[in-house]
């Protein structure tokens, strides 16, 4: 079946029912011209129609709630991994243990305020229960001044 292209008026024999352009030369002209009304097939329609609805504001209102939520989620995902990392190479995977054995409070002034778990031998890799003890950041600090002679060993007393 012969048909005349739309575009440059040659007749050419469609390979299929529907076809109206001669080539992908003339389909891209025809593209280049804004004149869209007739598709050489439905893969263009369907750009067209994703081109526009991505134009379109409510769309990008709707992208940009979603890569929000997206990467909120990532990197609540990010941290969450990250923790449980650090709690298996540091602690053993035992942190969360030694936090409920110790009432998450600082065994050496009884803060419930910023408890971090403290190996009492300062060996990484030694993550025995016993060696392990919950501390509030001021207490933690004050333990690692007594190690290196800044702070006088009874300094709970002082």
């Amino acid at each position: 079946m012969k048909i005349k292209c739309i575009q440059c008026g040659v007749l050419f024999s469609a390979s299929r029912k529907g076809v109206k352009i001669c080539s992908d030369k003339c389909r891209l002209e025809r593209k280049r011209a804004g004149e869209n009304k007739f598709y050489s097939n439905n893969r263009d329609r369907r750009l067209l129609l994703v081109k526009k609805r991505q134009e379109s504001p409510l769309y990008k209102i709707r992208k940009s709630i979603y890569d929000k939520v997206r990467n909120i989620i990532r990197n609540d995902f990010i941290k969450a991994y990250e923790f449980a990392r650090r709690d298996r190479k540091y602690f053993g995977g035992n942190r969360k243990h030694i936090l409920q054995r110790d009432g998450f409070c600082c065994t050496k002034c009884g803060s419930s305020k910023l408890i971090v778990v403290h190996h009492k031998d300062r060996d990484r890799k030694n993550n025995d229960m016993n060696n392990l003890v919950s501390l509030c950041r001021s207490c933690h600090m004050k333990e690692h001044l007594v190690e290196i002679n800044l702070l006088h060993p009874n300094f709970s007393s002082l």
